[in-house]
């Protein structure tokens, strides 16, 4: 039987989250192996408000409302809007391939396919950066918009009467789409969008890294982690105290997932992966050698205060098993693979998460490893936020 996952009335930022979700299960060394999960997204929703490992490129972020305002200017009946709005995404589709764009278009490939469309994709991060002021799911908005025209109420009148609508569903602000838009589309923002997408953000999240690294003004290199960037320097004093608690334990929890994939391996006899993971382990432990001090003076605490604030409360048994990894790492990150201490922590740790589906334990799921389990590195989203913050600082104003 094929396994499915739906939803009858939950939030726009649960749907996400469960989007977001089965796209990681498609990348392997992205998925959450041993629960790492809501410690890596409450750093990403601290540093970087607003993004998702899925977005691609941020000229999205104008993309979207544009295709809502020319469709609700149209005024299709109200059973065809939501189609009407899938056709005009496929047509972006086309009008950014025309323009020759590749990388980061959605849809390339699938096209008119396409099952989840950038709005869908699109959509939380919209309302976080107070573009959208629409406070429900893109179906929500949809229905909301039948049910009020098959009442006879104007699209303005359903909009105000949601409590999180101030004048319309969209910042007023909002520039104007280029006349051949969709039809014709690219990445490359004008002027007016970067200072308007950058003043989004600033006034929608003044305190992130996002804003921060906006007011620094300076393009961000081509580097794998944020504290990696040079611009670590003129941060202030909070943000690089959240970005050495985020890098911590970006390395040290790289080791368990080393360990447990070198684990895998030993149980499904795979001699060659075996020495993958011993040299990988190898040069982890030389990282983790090299920042011995930080690690010692790490102050737990302070860490798990700042997680639980976008986080919320983190369930004991995470941090139990964080907790103990730490301080086995600690205590001696030499020679890991021959530490039986830490080999029963990932075993138990893989039992309490997927009962019978624990590859170390059942042979069934044993079969269905596929040679690499969340080997990625956490970045906390850098990549992407990354790729928003370039595209809007080398086409802003001068300020």
């Amino acid at each position: 039987m094929e396994s499915t996952i739906s939803w009858l009335d939950t939030t726009t930022e649960q749907q996400e989250n469960t989007l977001d979700l089965l796209d990681k299960f498609r990348r392997r060394d992205t998925r959450d192996e041993l629960g790492f999960g809501r410690i890596r997204d409450s750093f990403s929703n601290l540093f970087f408000p607003g993004t998702s490992t899925i977005q691609t490129r941020v000229r999205y972020f104008l993309f979207i409302p544009w295709i809502y305002a020319e469709v609700q200017q149209r005024d299709p009946p109200p059973d065809e809007f939501p189609d009407t709005i899938r056709r005009y995404e496929q047509r972006l589709i086309r009008g950014l391939l025309r323009g020759g764009e590749a990388e980061g278009v959605i849809g390339r490939e699938a096209k008119e396919d396409l099952s989840r469309m950038p709005s869908t994709i699109y959509w939380g991060g919209l309302r976080s950066w107070d573009i959208l002021r629409f406070n429900g799911s893109k179906s929500e908005y949809h229905a909301r918009i039948r049910r009020n025209k098959t009442s006879g109420s104007d699209v303005r009148t359903l909009l105000e009467s949601n409590s999180a609508i101030q004048e319309s569903a969209w910042h007023k602000g909002l520039p104007d789409a280029p006349e051949s838009f969709p039809q014709e589309a690219s990445f490359n923002l004008r002027e007016t969008e970067a200072n308007y997408l950058h003043d989004r953000i600033i006034e929608s999240h003044p305190d992130s890294l996002l804003a921060r690294l906006l007011r620094l003004g300076e393009p961000l290199p081509n580097v794998d982690f944020p504290w990696e960037a040079p611009q670590f320097t003129d941060l202030s004093d909070r943000h690089q105290v959240y970005l050495l608690h985020a890098q911590n334990f970006s390395e040290i929890s790289h080791g368990a997932v080393l360990l447990y994939n070198l684990m895998l391996a030993e149980k499904s006899e795979a001699d060659d992966l075996q020495q993958e993971y011993m040299t990988d382990l190898s040069e982890w432990r030389e990282m983790i050698t090299a920042r011995n001090t930080a690690f010692q003076d790490w102050s737990l605490n302070e860490f798990w205060s700042i997680v639980e604030q976008t986080a919320g409360q983190i369930p004991q048994r995470t941090r139990s098993f964080v907790t103990e990894w730490i301080k086995i790492i600690r205590e001696n990150p030499t020679e890991l693979w021959d530490q039986s201490e830490a080999r029963r922590l990932i075993s138990r740790r893989e039992l309490q998460l997927k009962g019978r589906r624990a590859r170390l334990h059942h042979a069934d799921a044993l079969r269905l490893w596929n040679d690499g389990a969340g080997l990625g590195r956490l970045g906390y989203r850098w990549p992407v936020a990354r790729s928003h913050l370039n595209d809007i600082i080398s086409n802003m104003e001068v300020r």
